[in-house]
């Protein structure tokens, strides 16, 4: 990958010090960035082969050793999906190839371990989104087309607990 994800990496490891959780409008800022640094250093994706039906795929890009935003290039075939899951973490979602879809959840007040459904949201080629680390989805790969999509998180996906821990059966 070409080396100036790193830095933009690193620009938001020190941006990241506060202890705040980015806003809505700093995370989609840190999405139109990441959208526009992809546009001028593509990767080669003879270096990235694209996941097979079933299959999901990630490669790093730039991960933070002291803890900090990490990315991720990642890849899904058909017929992938999540079951609802928080990250813990903010994320931003950036569409490189085909569609994404991630379906959105609220908790039922009262009753901790269930949700539901509020929303949907696709994102494809050159559409972002971003989630709070508060914030439960779903996703599943819309169509038959395998995916490629930029994750970037506020923390590496290694210092996050395990993803079983983070589901919500519903």
């Amino acid at each position: 990958m070409h080396p100036h994800f790193k830095d933009f990496v690193n620009r938001l490891s020190l941006q990241a010090g506060t202890p705040h959780e980015p806003t809505s409008a700093e995370l989609m800022a840190v999405a139109h960035a990441l959208r526009e640094l992809w546009a001028v250093c593509r990767a080669d994706e003879s270096s990235c082969p694209k996941a097979c039906a079933g299959q999901d795929v990630l490669y790093p890009v730039a991960v933070s050793e002291s803890g900090g935003p990490s990315l991720y290039l990642v890849s899904d075939g058909a017929g992938v999906t999540s079951m609802p899951h928080e990250h813990q973490t903010w994320a931003v979602i950036v569409g490189i190839r085909g569609s994404e879809v991630h379906t959105l959840y609220e908790r039922v007040p009262g009753k901790s371990t269930c949700i539901r459904k509020t929303s949907e949201v696709s994102v494809g080629a050159g559409e972002v989104f971003c989630m709070h680390a508060s914030e439960l989805h779903s996703t599943r790969v819309g169509g038959c087309q395998s995916t490629y999509h930029l994750h970037l998180y506020g923390k590496p996906l290694s210092a996050l607990p395990s993803f079983e821990s983070r589901c919500h059966l519903g």
